[in-house]
């Protein structure tokens, strides 16, 4: 594979179904909806943010930051995050991933106060984070040499694939155009 690290490859070549006569696609993709379905945290707060603003009253600044929240996570978190799944595991990684999703999740639905609306929001880019950055290494540890480039070709149609599972059935503003 050229253009392509050799010290990627070498560390995802390495082991890969080892003992196996046969890559698990059902592991591979399992993972991947773990991805696709973190991406509908990027989508939830924008779908549903002109309900909160009414029932919350919250100002444009606290709903900027809301929306915003999880990139920046993402940003400044990014490298600390990875180099933490490498540590201690990327299934362990992804499994804390989720539980911090699912926990900012849990706690945005029942907070109206900014600032825990705010805090759980930070947790699920966190969680965001770790599964984002552990996914693709299950992905590959699952998968055979030869379908390296459509798993990553796969991964990298998470994104597109979960925002509009969420975005779609959002309540939309009487005022605003139809899309």
């Amino acid at each position: 594979l050229k253009g392509v690290p050799g010290e990627f490859l070498r560390s995802y070549s390495v082991g890969c179904c080892v003992g196996k006569s046969s890559p698990n696609w059902r592991a591979g993709l399992v993972r991947y909806g773990c991805g696709v379905g973190t991406a509908l945290q990027l989508g939830k707060v924008p779908a549903a943010l002109p309900v909160m603003m009414e029932d919350l009253g919250l100002s444009l600044v606290v709903a900027g930051w809301l929306i915003s929240l999880l990139n920046l996570t993402a940003m400044i978190c990014g490298m600390v995050v990875g180099s933490w799944s490498d540590h201690f595991g990327h299934l362990r990684a992804l499994r804390m991933g989720l539980f911090c999703l699912s926990a900012g999740s849990l706690a945005t639905a029942g907070l109206s106060e900014p600032a825990l609306l705010l805090t759980a929001r930070f947790f699920e880019g966190v969680g965001f984070l770790l599964v984002v950055t552990t996914t693709p290494p299950l992905m590959l540890s699952h998968s055979s040499v030869h379908d390296r480039r459509r798993v990553i070709g796969l991964w990298g149609a998470y994104m597109p694939l979960g925002w509009p599972f969420y975005t779609s059935p959002s309540p939309r503003d009487r005022t605003s155009p139809p899309l």
